[in-house]
């Protein structure tokens, strides 16, 4: 009766580890729970405009965020202009340095561009919605907000993102 006592106790202390062991390398997985996301980037657009239309042909940056480590930015889309500020939308990709995409959309209104006097710098401000993507990302979902700043004459653009990211 002893040996079975001390083998179930055995039994159970191995059961309890592996446990705590798996709860700590599930720690590390991030499926399923809501991550804080920020990221920052910075690079060149190309944007045509035409009356009041703008055509935001490429917007190419790099930079670092949260979960997808150093990665590269991308997107495409439209604009109206308006005083004192714009309103502009479109597709957006974060692709991460394993190749995984985090795909984002922003509402054909929910982006502002504010301008300066001369109408050459402007403040971006904005909300997009993540919309899945490839690989660990394919069910991904959140929003953020998105703030920066945008140069007409050099293209160069800045912009920071805050908000959540599910990934399921």
């Amino acid at each position: 009766m002893t040996k079975l006592r001390i083998a179930a106790t055995a039994s159970l202390g191995f059961a309890v580890a592996a446990l705590v062991a798996g709860t700590s390398l599930a720690a590390g997985n991030t499926a399923g729970r809501t991550i804080a996301f920020k990221a920052s980037y910075s690079g060149k657009a190309v944007v045509r405009v035409a009356g009041s239309n703008a055509t935001i042909v490429s917007a190419v940056a790099t930079g670092t965020g949260t979960l997808v480590g150093k990665s590269k930015l991308s997107g495409k889309g439209a604009g109206v202009g308006a005083d004192p500020c714009g309103t502009f939308g479109g597709p957006g990709f974060i692709t991460a340095a394993d190749g995984k995409r985090l795909n984002f959309v922003i509402a054909p209104t929910a982006g502002s561009a504010c301008g300066d006097e001369s109408g050459q710098t402007f403040a971006l401000v904005g909300r997009a919605t993540i919309k899945g993507g490839t690989g660990k990302y394919l069910r991904a979902k959140g929003t953020f907000k998105f703030a920066g700043t945008f140069n007409r004459g050099t293209g160069v653009f800045s912009v920071r993102f805050v908000g959540t990211l599910i990934v399921v």
